[in-house]
Order: C-alpha cells, then sequence, then structure tokens
C-alpha cells in the first residue's frame, strides 16, 4: 500500500518524525448509548506509537503514546472506501485540528510521512 493506492479498509501505518499512527476502522463495539443517541455510527480507531520502539511483531505488546476515536456519523465504508489512502490520512490530520484533539504530535499533516506494509 502505498499514498496512491485505493483504500478498503485495511489497517494505515503510518510513520512520520519519530511518531508511528495506525489508523484503524473501528469494529463498532466501543461506541456507546451516548454516542449512538448523538448520531455516531461508526469512528476510525488511532493509536500512537514511538517509532523507535515499534515493530509489526510487537503490535498487542507496545504501550500506545496517543491516539483516540474519531467519531463518524457516516459508514467509514460510505465515506473513506474508495478513496486514496493520502485522502483517508489527511481526513485524520485534518479533524485533528490545531488542539491535536487525538494526541496525534503533530497538529497537521507532516511534510514528510511514509505508509509502512507488514511485508516491507
Amino acid at each position: 500500500m502505498d499514498k496512491r493506492s485505493i483504500w478498503k479498509g485495511e489497517d494505515i501505518y503510518l510513520a512520520y518524525g519519530d511518531k508511528v499512527l495506525l489508523i484503524a476502522e473501528g469494529t463498532g463495539d466501543n461506541l456507546l448509548d451516548e454516542d449512538v443517541e448523538q448520531g455516531y455510527v461508526d469512528y476510525f480507531n488511532l493509536e500512537v506509537y514511538e517509532a523507535a520502539k515499534f515493530g509489526f511483531n510487537k503490535i498487542g505488546s507496545l504501550d500506545t503514546i496517543g491516539g483516540g476515536f474519531m467519531m463518524r456519523n457516516m459508514m467509514i465504508r460510505d465515506e473513506f472506501y474508495g478513496l486514496p489512502v493520502e485522502e483517508v490520512v489527511s481526513a485524520v490530520f485534518k479533524e485533528n485540528g490545531q488542539e491535536d484533539a487525538f494526541d496525534l504530535y503533530a497538529k497537521n499533516l507532516p511534510d514528510e510521512y511514509e505508509i509502512l506494509n507488514e511485508e516491507d
């Protein structure tokens, strides 16, 4: 997968600076009743790791240092499937905003980033 690949729901691992961000489609089991009442139907799960400690073989045993749930009032498959990966990434950083709402350690999409692939 690269920035121009068409996104079909795969996990995106984005390396920038000394961080790695996982962008994953939520499974739906973290929506609270209050979330549903507010019109949310789906979410992205965002997890930030220290790049120096990251490895695909370590996922699950690494501590996250940031991230959160990016709530959506449209199903992610309807809103994002079929778009280039770079548009999905851009949407996450745009919603993160100047307040760094999801603790991504970057207020804007970094100029330099790399999509990591498990096969690499």
